[in-house]
């Protein structure tokens, strides 16, 4: 009797196990579950760390760690979910090592960071974050760019888009290509490219566009500015039109990406033209008059903005800018005629003496307009307006905005072209080598 009873069991138990694996369906869970490094201090995993699902491994090493050499023990994942790349092999954690898990059932590729940091050895309590770089910022490896639903961007030629990275999916930088490859725009180009070639980048060019198509014209967005930034491009076609005062295209951009350091300054490596016609998006040429307020020259805009977000605020901590109309350097010679440009970060709310050499600098811009949004933008995009850290000495940075883009007031469609052709090219700005100075 005790054999049959046996055997019943056996069987119940092969059948739970089929029942567990087919009827309930493949798992969807992606995430690091334990991680462990060789001499570490500490190590916490947060699975969201941003307003996707984005997940954070931060470790903390004794002081002066070479981040170079280190060994990872061991580390698991969600049941039946596998990673991207094979993260016990990995020795260099100088940089944040960044890779995906993907569920048993393939539906989730769920982006992770594992952030390696020393302590400090006079503050215990509070480990130094390392000397941060942005990843790829040299702009000498690039790869396809992707839509918001993963596929590849491309025009109705059959040109692909592409932006710094590596093809791993996980890129600080974004561009506007998916709108310019928008096919009731028009426009047929994109506006952000590896230059010279994709296989043989050496910089990154933004090109502002003017676009003479009566569609483009009647939406007033036919001045289309070339731009390069850390963060997500998520386009909708509704934040384009002319209803309620729009277009929007800042209701598209979700600004930033995870950054924890505090550089003094950033250096990198700049050629720059303004265009010679400043017209408005509906293609009128924008003259100096006693009654004109708006931009009469083009200018190109180049910030980097050290934010703290913890509760949900956006509040600055430190910016370096630059705004010009100037040339610089020698746009036309691809052997050089680059210039080396030093900016230096100002923490906290800016002098009103650097204020006015710099009225950009002021929070809200310019114009006053509201810069950020809060995502997710398929239903309202709630507009979100910086404050000044008041100790950014003691406020922590979360996230850092990097915006490079041949028209500064290009969010307007305000922008420069060149007296030819009826897709006519107009301000262009190159950029390589971008550093941090600590």
């Amino acid at each position: 009797m005790k054999r049959y009873t046996i055997y019943i069991l056996i069987l119940l138990f092969s059948a739970f196990s089929c029942v567990e694996k087919n009827y309930f369906g493949e798992l969807q869970e992606a995430d690091v579950l334990t991680f462990e490094m060789d001499k570490q201090i500490s190590c916490e995993i947060k699975p969201y760390v941003d307003y996707k699902d984005t997940g954070l491994v931060k470790v903390v090493m004794p002081a002066n760690t070479d981040l170079n050499n280190l060994k990872v023990n061991y580390i698991t994942f969600s049941v039946l979910a596998h990673p991207t790349m094979e993260i016990a092999t990995v020795t260099d954690f100088s940089e944040p090592v960044v890779f995906h898990v993907i569920a048993e059932d393939n539906s989730i590729r769920k982006p992770w960071k594992i952030l390696v940091v020393c302590e400090d050895p006079e503050d215990p309590e509070n480990p130094t974050v390392r000397e941060q770089q942005l990843n790829f910022a040299s702009m000498t490896t690039w790869t396809n760019a992707l839509d918001k639903n993963g596929s590849i961007i491309k025009l109705s030629s059959g040109e692909l888009a592409y932006c710094p990275g590596d093809g791993s999916g996980v890129s600080p930088w974004n561009t506007t290509a998916e709108a310019n490859a928008f096919s009731m725009s028009q426009i047929n180009f994109f506006t952000t490219q590896p230059k010279p070639g994709y296989s043989n980048a050496q910089y990154a060019r933004m090109e502002t566009l003017e676009v003479d198509v009566a569609y483009m014209k009647n939406l007033g967005t036919a001045m289309v500015a070339g731009a390069l930034f850390t963060g997500k491009f998520v386009f909708e076609i509704k934040y384009g039109m002319p209803t309620n005062g729009g277009p929007y295209p800042r209701k598209m951009l979700d600004f930033g990406t995870s950054f924890q350091s505090k550089p003094k300054s950033v250096t990198f490596k700049m050629r720059y033209t303004p265009g010679v016609n400043m017209k408005d998006g509906e293609l009128n040429l924008i003259v100096p008059s006693p009654t004109e307020t708006r931009a009469t020259k083009d200018s190109c805009d180049i910030y980097f903005i050290l934010q703290n977000r913890n509760g949900g605020d956006y509040v600055r901590v430190g910016a370096a800018w630059l705004r010009t109309s100037e040339t610089i350097g020698n746009i036309n010679d691809d052997a050089g005629g680059f210039v080396e440009q030093t900016l230096e970060f100002i923490y906290g709310e800016p002098s009103a003496e650097q204020i006015k050499s710099k009225p950009y600098m002021k929070i809200g811009g310019t114009r006053g307009e509201l810069t950020f949004y809060q995502f997710p933008v398929t239903t309202t995009s709630v507009p979100v307006e910086e404050r000044f850290a008041t100790d950014p000495e003691n406020t922590d940075v979360t996230h850092l905005i990097v915006m490079f883009s041949s028209s500064a007031y290009g969010d307007k469609f305000w922008a420069a072209s060149n007296p030819v052709g009826s897709l006519t090219k107009g301000s262009t700005l190159d950029i390589k080598d971008v550093v941090f100075n600590y």
